[in-house]
């Protein structure tokens, strides 16, 4: 993502620094961390409390929504490039599970042997952010593998101007030594966390589940759940789910079928935007991936 020529905000923005400085907690970049420090939206109303000017400014907000496109773009490339790398290390290892039948990836019970429909643990994962402009950020990740969990947060405010995104995906990748023909990809789970905006901020959350086809360069995908905000919203979700989309599998190919968590936020000029899966427990988990 190219670097953005930032504007001078003054002493709006140098006071926002100052006060999230002086909070030392508030900005913050921990990775793995499963220890909950706040409640479900304790930080983002401190960033909204110190916003000094919550007027909303349509231009503003149309600069902080070119600005969230962006970023919601890099985090969508980031994603499909660690999928990818993913499944190249695991290629290299000469260590690539086979399934010809069924496949049963959940959180309770681990067997890894061929012709198998016993149920499996997710075996690969990771995580990635960026960060671009100038502006007090949070960025808090975790996954937890024998849970099938991700974790995600990315808060930006109260004030500045810039983008900045994070995501975690987690999932099975196996190759396929069955039948040819369709299959119906079915992930069941729970998701819980927040989406805010105020002012000058934009935010967005995708969940998803995400199948790819490594041999054939084809993604399935289908929504779990995606909310945006801005320029004033406060979204909340603690929800089950049980989606499924409809892949074509082929003997020979390998396949990442996975739970993704996607978080993207902008700021232009005074203004709080969050995407945040991770504090008070929150995260997205699945309990069954079947085929």
């Amino acid at each position: 993502m190219k670097k953005m020529k930032t504007p001078i905000i003054g002493v709006m923005f140098i006071s926002a620094v100052l006060f999230l400085t002086a909070a030392a907690s508030l900005v913050v970049t921990a990775q793995n961390s499963t220890a909950d420090a706040y409640n479900l939206g304790d930080q983002e109303k401190l960033i909204i409390h110190s916003i000094t000017n919550s007027t909303y400014d349509p231009d503003n907000l149309a600069k902080a929504q070119e600005l969230l496109e962006l970023q919601k773009a890099q985090n969508r490339k980031e994603i499909a490039a660690s999928v990818n790398a993913s499944y190249n290390k695991l290629k290299a290892s000469g260590e690539l599970p086979i399934v010809t039948d069924h496949l049963d990836v959940s959180g309770s019970t681990v067997a890894t042997v061929e012709d198998s429909c016993l149920p499996l643990l997710a075996d690969h994962h990771d995580e990635g952010r960026s960060v671009s402009g100038a502006m007090p950020y949070i960025i808090d990740q975790a996954y937890v593998l024998n849970k099938n969990l991700i974790r995600n947060k990315v808060l930006v405010g109260p004030a500045g101007v810039g983008s900045a995104g994070a995501w975690g995906w987690v999932g099975y990748t196996f190759m396929y030594d069955g039948k040819p023909g369709p299959a119906n990809v079915v992930m069941i789970g729970h998701i819980y966390g927040l989406t805010t905006a105020l002012a000058g901020g934009a935010s967005n959350s995708e969940i998803d589940l995400y199948v790819y086809d490594h041999t054939d360069v084809t993604e399935y995908s289908t929504s779990i759940y995606h909310q945006g905000a801005g320029p004033a919203g406060w979204y909340e979700v603690n929800e089950d789910f049980n989606k499924g989309v409809t892949v074509f599998l082929y003997p020979g190919h390998v396949y990442t079928m996975c739970l993704q968590v996607d978080g993207s936020t902008s700021v232009y000029g005074a203004g709080e935007a969050g995407s945040n899966f991770f504090d008070g427990g929150a995260g997205a988990r699945f309990t069954s991936l079947k085929f």
